[in-house]
């Protein structure tokens, strides 16, 4: 159902049971997946696409031009990819990729909630859940079932590790490594983000693996590279998803507050 106020563009592919509200924008080539809900005065443009039953709340901006001064709307064509059941509330905004060709990439089920906002070439996997005001620049990627608290800021580049959790305002300069807690300014790490993994199904023995990871990354004052050789002796698949994290690492993984940890040289 579109509201008669709506204005969709002819160019655009909407899905079966698409519900389009007042004054809602759906601009150029844009595909609306079925059963998805776009609320009043909701903007959707560029190469857009959503999956399957999204909610996209009132004045949320998806597709928009990034925040790029390189970028020539002329001249350069990007797109923006969003996944199946994503929710985005009151004010977000999501930016095309600032390269031609590019992609802005938001996994399925994923929440963003008010104000928060995904810069251009972000890439942020399935589950993810960013809180009120988080805020994230260019090219920046999140795994998996990651929290990202309120009003928190990440750098551009950053990456954020699989089911990781920012605390509160943290301002975000360098990689989170997975499973961990960050929080401060700027951010450091400061536990393992023991709740999450409860909460996503990792049984005592997980844990406990999982905590002797973090001991050995940052508790112990290991050199990185020491610290990385016995992970590697470890044989396990979290331990190689968090040592495999910190080898494709470029902007290097943030520190501990108030502990030895894994220092770089």
């Amino acid at each position: 159902m579109v509201h008669h106020t709506a204005l969709v563009d002819s160019a655009a592919r909407i899905g079966e049971g698409v519900r389009i509200g007042p004054y809602a924008v759906i601009e150029g080539s844009v595909r609306i997946g079925p059963g998805c809900t776009i609320m009043a005065h909701a903007w959707i443009g560029g190469n857009t696409s959503l999956g399957e039953g999204c909610v996209v709340h009132p004045h949320a901006v998806l597709g928009d031009v990034p925040q790029d001064f390189s970028y020539d709307p002329a001249r350069m064509c990007s797109s923006l990819e969003i996944g199946n059941f994503c929710v985005f509330r009151e004010g977000v905004t999501v930016h095309l990729s600032s390269r031609d060709g590019g992609r802005t990439v938001i996994g399925n089920h994923v929440y963003m909630m008010a104000c928060s906002h995904v810069g251009h070439d972000g890439v942020i996997g399935d589950h993810v859940t960013m809180a009120n005001s988080a805020l994230l620049a260019g090219h920046v990627v999140v795994g998996e079932r990651a929290f990202i608290s309120g009003n928190v800021s990440v750098h551009q580049h950053v990456h954020i590790g699989k089911l990781a959790m920012i605390g509160a305002s943290t301002f975000v300069s360098q990689d989170i490594p997975p499973f961990c807690t960050a929080q401060g300014v700027p951010g450091r790490v400061v536990c393992l983000n023991t709740v999450g993994l409860k909460r996503n199904g990792y049984d005592q023995q997980r844990r406990t693996a999982l905590k002797k990871v973090f001991r050995l990354l940052y508790r112990q004052g290991l050199s990185l590279e020491g610290a990385l050789a016995q992970l590697d002796q470890l044989e396990d698949q979290d331990a190689d998803c968090v040592s495999g994290f910190i080898r494709a690492t470029k902007r290097g993984i943030a520190s501990s507050r108030g502990h030895g940890r894994a220092d770089e040289s």
